[in-house]
């Protein structure tokens, strides 16, 4: 009697574990079917804020212009930051180039909530939270850098104002080119930041690919469920 005894209840308690191990199992593949999911609609939409920010920002005017026009007169990185002044930029609103500007903070948000749910994964380790602070600080100052073509656009309107005619003043010959070198400058170190994140996020990532590859299964930790 004694014996079942025991025997009753070793089986209840490995009963109730397995009924634990089930419940938590069940519960694992619902967070990571939500994180998929609640990551996939981030990006989307993180996308569509980034296109509509665009339109917003540079405008009807920039629509049938090349290439070559946006890297001279339109990214603040341009070889020649006097060529700024003249930005196709400034010939739109003021309430448009604002509201394209303002997205980009939002915009930012979605991608790192985005980034960080298919990085930030327990098989992943240390390895894809390296990935996804690169992917952060290059988001991040992404965002930053696309606010910049705001003060790109007020300086390029404020020259085109004062400076408009054959009359040039001194603001048109020294102020102005003086800020919007000093703008341009700025961005410049911006742009480096973007590159020092997306080096580190690459790295991450090649390597998340590599581990991943056929063969390599047995050396990753198992993935939560449903992911």
């Amino acid at each position: 009697e004694k014996l079942i005894k025991v025997l009753g209840e070793r089986l209840e308690r490995d009963s109730f574990r397995l009924h634990i191990h089930d419940m938590t199992r069940s519960n694992d593949a619902c967070t990571g079917l939500t994180r998929s999911i609640r990551s996939g609609i981030c990006g989307m939409a993180a996308a569509v804020l980034c296109f509509v920010g665009d339109v917003l920002m540079y405008g009807p005017e920039c629509y049938d212009q090349s290439a070559a026009v946006y890297f001279d007169a339109v990214d603040p990185s341009t070889k020649d930051p006097t060529s700024l002044l003249t930005s196709p930029l400034a010939a739109g609103s003021v309430q448009q180039i604002v509201t394209g500007g303002l997205i980009s903070p939002l915009m930012c948000v979605l991608y790192i909530i985005a980034g960080n749910g298919v990085l930030l994964r327990r098989e992943l380790g240390i390895v894809g939270m390296a990935a996804s602070f690169g992917f952060s600080v290059t988001v991040i100052g992404a965002a930053c850098y696309h606010t910049g073509f705001v003060y790109t656009a007020f300086i390029a309107k404020a020259y085109s104002k004062i400076c408009a005619g054959d009359i040039q003043t001194a603001d048109c010959v020294n102020g102005f080119e003086e800020l919007i070198i000093s703008h341009a400058t700025y961005m410049r170190h911006m742009k480096e930041i973007v590159k020092i994140g997306g080096f580190a996020f690459t790295a991450g990532f090649v390597k998340i690919c590599f581990d991943h590859l056929p063969g390599k299964e047995t050396h990753r930790l198992p993935s939560t469920p449903g992911e």
